[in-house]
């Protein structure tokens, strides 16, 4: 019988586009010709290739976990065969911490705000104080603890634009410290217009002086004014769409990101994840803005856990399972927008795709209490802007390093199931704070987080099998493993 050969490759995604370019090699397995790669050359400790497959809306994903390198095939034949091709490969390498100062912080300017929104942490759990944060105060903390060749400082609340006279005193003095500095302030937007140090508004000011940062809008106005209200009960949305309009042609509206927060509504809601994806970036299209994140209350870097237990059920399995099904419409939203030439936004989804297609591990999500940390009113020094159980230190008696340790190192690797998880790599192994926050317990991570992340990393593999997703993605600046 005449020998047919099928020159079926299996489909590569991210050839030629890591830091270390594979090497593409060929296994003839019976009558299929199917593409294979070495291992990216990366420093690590040798070890066993770890595969897994993933099923994406109707697509197979082959995921080698160490070297975050993909494919898509069709058959379990063409899955042995990239299997059989791989030879070796490498656990990656995480540098130890040494930087003896913080290189970035956030300022808790206030805990006052104008608005009343129904799943802030701040609203929900702390004291309601209206005390600023003080000169002084920053400047005993810098002196002991801010670095003084680079650093990102932030404003944060409450509502930090209540108080500019005094972001302006505290951003002259790190300025005078450290020339290279850089300033955001998260806000709620309603207060952009009002005169502000001296400039005819905030937006102006914020302009003026460099800064970037985040302006918290949920997505259409019917949602936006279901929580996010003034004290009186008045919805929001009319005053910050002015807002942001008027000044987008000033700098500070241009390179805003655009956050989005949305509790277990949503499930029930007529405007869906992808409705609110979809506004957020057709503002972002008009040029107000240019990123877009949106996540759960329970995720939120500006939201928590409220005393509302209808806000925050997504831990519910039929919830959860209505979520994922509202995340794979929002992402074929997006890969459609992708494939129009469009270059939409959203935070959460990029951040897993370009791990996956850059293949950089990471094995952390963020520096809190390492290279970041967050300063209250009261100079407390937090590991985190989320400040109830983050606290390793006073500016009047220093950093408490007994509970400060726990921060330094708290990588997946020691995070309990994290080192078993096939996406342990992709993941970032999730919040320390939500982990305290739950279980009293850093090192466990958060059920709930780790199934919102996975439905981030299949919502990546979608894309990769969808879009030319070179076409949204920028190279990572930073070649260093987190």
């Amino acid at each position: 019988m005449e020998e047919v050969l099928f020159w079926r490759m299996a489909k590569q995604i991210n050839i030629g586009m890591s830091r270390h370019p594979a090497t593409v090699g060929y296994v003839r397995k019976e009558n299929m010709t199917i593409a294979t790669t070495d291992p990216v050359n990366r420093p690590g400790y040798p070890t066993e290739p770890e595969f897994h497959v993933f099923e994406v809306q109707g697509r197979k994903h082959l995921l080698e976990s160490n070297t975050l390198k993909t494919w898509i095939f069709d058959t379990s034949e063409e899955m042995e065969a990239i299997k059989s091709g791989f030879g070796k490969t490498a656990k990656p390498v995480f540098p130890a911490y040494s930087t003896p100062r913080f290189q970035a912080v956030c300022f808790q300017m206030t805990r006052a705000c104008n608005l009343a929104c129904s799943y802030c942490f701040v609203r929900n759990y702390y004291d309601p104080k209206t005390d600023l944060l003080s000169l002084d105060i920053v400047k005993r903390f810098a002196e002991q603890y801010m670095g003084k060749d680079q650093m990102a400082v932030s404003f944060f609340g409450g509502e930090p634009t209540l108080c500019m006279d005094r972001v302006e005193e505290i951003r002259a003095y790190c300025l005078s410290r450290c020339a290279k500095t850089h300033f955001s302030i998260t806000t709620n937007g309603t207060l952009l217009d009002q005169p502000a140090c001296g400039f005819p508004s905030v937006a102006e000011y914020l302009s003026n002086r460099g800064f970037g940062g985040i302006v918290s809008i949920d997505g259409p106005p019917e949602i936006q004014d279901l929580y996010r209200k003034y004290v009186s009960g008045e919805g929001t949305s009319s005053k910050i769409l002015r807002n942001l309009e008027a000044f987008k042609e000033s700098s500070y509206v241009k390179k805003v990101t655009l956050r989005g927060t949305f509790t277990s509504e949503i499930v029930k809601s007529a405007v869906t994840l992808k409705d609110r994806l979809q506004y957020l970036n057709e503002l972002m299209y008009s040029g107000i803005g240019q990123h877009v994140s949106i996540e759960p209350v329970v995720l939120s870097e500006t939201s928590c856990i409220s005393g509302d237990k209808e806000l925050t059920m997504m831990d519910q399995e039929d919830v959860l399972q209505a979520l994922e099904q509202q995340y794979m419409d929002a992402v074929k939203w997006f890969a459609a927008e992708v494939n129009k030439g469009r270059k939409p936004k959203w935070h959460q989804v990029l951040k897993m795709l370009e791990r996956l297609y850059f293949q950089r591990p990471a094995y952390q999500e963020c520096g809190a209490g390492k290279g970041y940390c967050s300063l209250d009113v009261d100079g407390s020094i937090c590991a985190c802007h989320r400040l109830q159980f983050t606290k390793i230190g006073h500016v009047d008696i220093g950093l408490d390093e007994s509970l400060r340790a726990k921060w330094l190192e708290v990588r997946g690797y020691v995070r309990k199931g994290c080192n078993e998880c096939p996406v342990r790599y992709v993941c970032g192994s999730g919040c320390k704070e939500a982990s305290l926050l739950y279980y009293k317990d850093i090192y466990k991570p958060v059920e709930i987080e780790c199934k919102l992340r996975m439905i981030w990393i299949k919502c990546a593999f979608y894309l990769l099998a969808h879009c030319n997703v070179a076409d949204i993605l920028q190279r990572p600046k930073k070649q260093g493993q987190k």
